[in-house]
């Protein structure tokens, strides 16, 4: 069950970032899990998406204007589009002539696309046995969260699951090590980390989300 929810969050993770454009067509990305715990580390994530020039159609232009006036629905069209009527301008097509308006749609940093829809995708990881487990049943969830860890790069994406927001700390077992650790996956993936035990940090990896 485990080994199956951690090869889905990668899954997930890796197909909401390529399809908001935020990773490359081949990206660097591992998974992990402990008995309380799944990850997923990916590198080389773009800090935003690019901007994209779209065109869309209105009405037929024997529709929009009227005695070389525009009408309510060229108006209208101008307005959806976030464009001046003036602005506007004529498409051939089959069908005949139709206004088009040419917008620019500008790309949202990367944290605000992790913190908008990357909870969506933790929600939407199959378990065999999905509970409830806060008043008013908000989610459902194999157990309790307890807390989150998202960071891209060294910048803290405080996102929001099970009404817990994501910081940096991480916990190890409550009885065994009671201190807070420092989620540092980019530095420490691969590698053996005894917890409550410290390393000297390596260089600096590319920028990652964890």
């Amino acid at each position: 069950m485990l080994a199956s929810a951690q090869a889905e969050l990668l899954k997930r993770s890796l197909a909401l970032l390529a399809r908001e454009q935020l990773i490359p067509a081949e990206p660097i990305a591992h998974s992990y899990s402990t008995p309380r715990r799944l990850a997923v580390l990916i590198r080389n994530v773009l800090a935003q998406q690019p901007d994209i020039t779209e065109e869309t159609t209105g009405p037929a232009v024997k529709i929009a204007f009227k005695d070389g006036a525009p009408t309510p629905a060229a108006e209208a069209f101008a307005r959806k589009s976030g464009v001046a009527v003036s602005d506007l301008k004529t498409i051939s097509t089959p069908k005949g002539d139709y206004l088009a308006a040419t917008t620019l749609k500008r790309g949202h940093t990367a944290a605000e696309v992790l913190a908008a829809e990357l909870p969506k995708e933790i929600a939407a990881i199959y378990w065999a046995k999905n509970m409830y487990w806060r008043p008013g049943k908000p989610e459902r969830f194999v157990r309790p969260v307890l807390w989150l860890v998202c960071v891209l790069g060294e910048e803290i994406v405080p996102l929001t699951f099970a009404g817990k927001t994501a910081g940096r700390a991480t916990y190890g077992h409550r009885r065994t090590v009671r201190d807070r650790l420092a989620a540092q996956l980019s530095r420490t993936a691969g590698r053996r980390v005894r917890p409550g035990r410290r390393r000297s940090p390596p260089p600096e990896d590319p920028q990652s989300a964890r």
